[in-house]
């Protein structure tokens, strides 16, 4: 499987690095790389491995207690939808641009 990254999973991304850079250590930020690639390994394989939400349509995976990735299967494509940090207010959650 293709997995492809929204603007805004990209954007989320690289905004919880440069938090986790900015707030811990070099180590916790290679834990959370190393943890999105294990989980970016196993949606290659098998995109489906995980819970899908029925109420936003899409598949949920946590990658820390404090990171969930939002993510949709089309085809033969894995698309990426969000790292959402979970302290956030869940109410201005937007998986994807049209809800």
């Amino acid at each position: 499987m293709t997995i492809l990254w929204s603007k805004k999973a990209e954007e989320d991304f690289e905004s919880n690095i440069i938090y986790l850079l900015e707030n811990w250590s070099t180590e916790v930020v290679q834990e959370f790389t190393s943890e999105t690639e294990k989980v970016l390994n196993i949606l290659a394989i098998n995109p489906k491995a995980f819970q899908q939400n029925i109420v936003i349509k899409c598949h949920v995976v946590p990658i820390t207690k404090q990171i969930t990735l939002f993510y949709e299967v089309k085809k033969n494509q894995v698309i990426l939808l969000r790292f959402w940090n979970n302290y956030q207010n869940p109410r201005k959650l937007k998986v994807k641009p049209n809800k």
